[in-house]
């Protein structure tokens, strides 16, 4: 039984974190709609800000990894914000998912060799850049 109640025990604290960092989220106006961006280590993120409404999620975890994800039927097209971020970080790894709804410098699957060195307020920029060139 204990197993269990550890497991328990490890989920409640993840949602307490997940909570946290949602209390500290970044809400901004994409041309797509409303974008949220979080600074967390736990999955499930962008969940909570999909159920909060938004369309597009950006984070950045404490290994260095970011990512910008649009919702599965959104019409998002990030080519515009790849073009921008490669523009403005250009010796980082970015990678733009054939789908065009997913823009990712990193994951624990496919580490970076060159991470970004944006700021997650720095990378919500450029996606508002975007936003005003349109």
């Amino acid at each position: 039984m204990m197993p269990n109640f550890d497991a328990w025990y490890e989920h409640e604290q993840r949602q307490v974190r997940l909570e946290q960092a949602f209390a500290r989220r970044l809400e901004f106006n994409t041309r797509w709609g409303l974008g949220i961006a979080m600074q967390s280590d736990d999955g499930a993120s962008s969940r909570l800000a999909y159920n909060y409404g938004a369309i597009l999620f950006a984070y950045r975890d404490r290994n260095g990894y970011m990512g910008i994800a649009a919702q599965r039927r959104s019409p998002v097209d990030l080519q515009p914000v790849y073009v921008d971020v490669k523009r403005i970080d250009p010796h980082a790894d970015w990678y733009l998912h054939p789908g065009h709804r997913l823009l990712l410098c990193g994951t624990p699957k496919a580490p970076t060799r060159n991470r970004s060195r944006l700021s997650l307020p720095e990378l919500v920029d450029i996606i508002r850049l975007d936003k005003k060139k349109r």
